[in-house]
């Protein structure tokens, strides 16, 4: 198998990677990313390729100008699609956001939910982002219809795992792990905290992305999470679990008085991976946490 992989140098990239050349496939790279042209006009009429995965893209969480998030990915997007149409590439796999979902009125989302998207800050161009995915994403749509190419749209779950972007923002699951790994006590908000979010461990990620390639003529939405909701509470009980050394375990510490941050909860139903493509993610949260502990004591 032969396949072109955009952002390969980032999170779920660098996965992707290492695990298709572990089987043996051929990953190309382009030395120009999507976010400079995305036409990397050296390869056209190079050997057949399989199958694009289109990984690169600009990050909420970095707070870029609303024309940077459309230029790299929706613009960076069409570029790709049109590179994998040039060379008659048949298989175009898209990472694309949860949060075109998150103001959905059902916990349960399924594959094909009716889009419904807000925010509760716009300090990061929150919706520039959003809607510069779900314009990308409605591009590969439009090329499947047409029948240039089988297009899938892979709406991942937030993603766990070691390498994620937002270490460096020291986002509140990475400050749950550092009070866990010193045995300092952690604060649950809530009275009590019910809502649920779902989580998918990225070497899960890689393996959908790898099935979605492995069969040749599935295409449309496909919701990649673990199809499991989890509370903060039950989340912190996870990581404690994991990260606390036994002689300086945490305490959970409850604060029913400060009201819960998270206000939906929001479950991503998996089926249809499973029955298309015979996906089911492996690992459970647990398990996931394990396994990114591993990566970190190698570091």
């Amino acid at each position: 198998m032969r396949v072109l992989i955009t952002g390969g140098n980032g999170f779920v990239g660098k996965y992707a990677v290492s695990r298709m050349q572990e089987m043996d496939w051929e990953v190309i790279r382009p030395s120009l990313d999507v976010s400079n042209s995305g036409r990397w006009l050296y390869l056209d009429g190079a050997n057949k390729i399989d199958a694009v995965v289109h990984l690169a893209a600009l990050l909420m969480i970095d707070g870029h100008k609303p024309e940077d998030y459309f230029r790299v990915n929706t613009l960076g997007t069409s570029n790709a699609l049109e590179f994998a149409k040039r060379n008659k590439i048949p298989k175009f796999i898209y990472a694309m956001t949860h949060s075109d979902t998150n103001r959905c009125s059902n916990t349960y989302i399924t594959d094909d939910e009716v889009q419904a998207y807000g925010t509760n800050s716009f300090e990061n161009n929150a919706i520039p982002f959003i809607a510069s995915k779900i314009a990308a994403a409605d591009m590969v749509d439009a090329y499947t219809r047409q029948g240039i190419l089988h297009g899938v749209n892979l709406r991942l779950a937030n993603i766990r795992g070691y390498g994620s972007q937002d270490t460096k923002f020291n986002s509140f699951f990475h400050q749950f792990i550092a009070k866990a790994q010193k045995g300092e006590e952690i604060e649950v908000w809530g009275n009590p905290p019910k809502t649920q979010r779902d989580m998918v461990y990225v070497k899960d990620v890689v393996e959908a992305i790898i099935r979605a390639i492995k069969y040749p003529d599935v295409e449309g939405w496909y919701n990649i999470g673990s199809g499991i909701g989890m509370t903060i509470k039950e989340e912190i009980e996870s990581i404690i679990s994991v990260f606390s050394s036994l002689g300086r375990k945490s305490k959970i510490r409850l604060r029913p008085d400060k009201e819960e941050i998270r206000t939906k909860s929001c479950i991503f139903l998996i089926d249809k991976a499973k029955k298309d493509f015979g996906w089911e993610p492996k690992y459970s949260y647990r398990a996931g946490l394990k396994d990114m502990k591993k990566h970190m004591e190698k570091t």
